[in-house]
């Protein structure tokens, strides 16, 4: 697992080669993962991913969809869910509330990510996972750059700086 810091997360949004919306704003997404254990339908519990991103981050991703409800609202501890995962697991129904330990999100949307891992994960607001966590960092920042040679010379920034903590280290 990496940490990211917020004032590195600051760094990376301002490097060159990153694409833009219209607006300005860069395509980058500052995210947090945590594993949580809940129960499958079948009673039996598993570890879940769960990834707080910013809303900038599922507009990034664009072969994963809403099928049914609506995206979660930044600071209410609403999540959306795979579709996948709200047939396999117990409470994950929208409407639901996902309860372990300390952590309640309520559902509010299933999404469909076309096959990829993300069917294996719920999203929710990044700083309500932070808030949740105890953790005011990030585990990765997901970037898109402006075209294959914006990639490299972003790759080559990245390495040239010291951006994250390798917690095996």
């Amino acid at each position: 697992q990496s940490v990211v810091t917020k004032d590195a997360y600051d760094t990376i949004q301002s490097l060159p080669g990153i694409e833009r919306r219209p607006s300005g704003e860069p395509l980058v997404s500052p995210e947090l993962i945590s594993l949580v254990n809940l129960p499958r339908a079948d009673c039996q519990t598993a570890n879940i991913q769960v990834r707080g991103m910013a809303p900038i981050g599922f507009q990034m991703r664009p072969g994963v969809k809403i099928v049914d409800g609506r995206m979660f609202a930044l600071g209410t501890n609403e999540a959306i869910v795979s579709k996948n995962l709200s047939s396999r697991f117990a409470g994950m129904k929208i409407g639901d509330t996902i309860k372990t330990g300390a952590f309640r999100w309520v559902v509010v949307g299933h999404f469909d990510a076309s096959g990829s891992a993300y069917e294996s994960e719920v999203w929710t607001d990044v700083k309500d996972l932070q808030g949740q966590t105890k953790r005011q960092i990030f585990s990765s920042i997901f970037v898109r750059t402006s075209d294959p040679e914006a990639a490299a010379r972003f790759g080559i920034d990245i390495r040239r700086g010291k951006f994250w903590e390798d917690s095996l280290a």
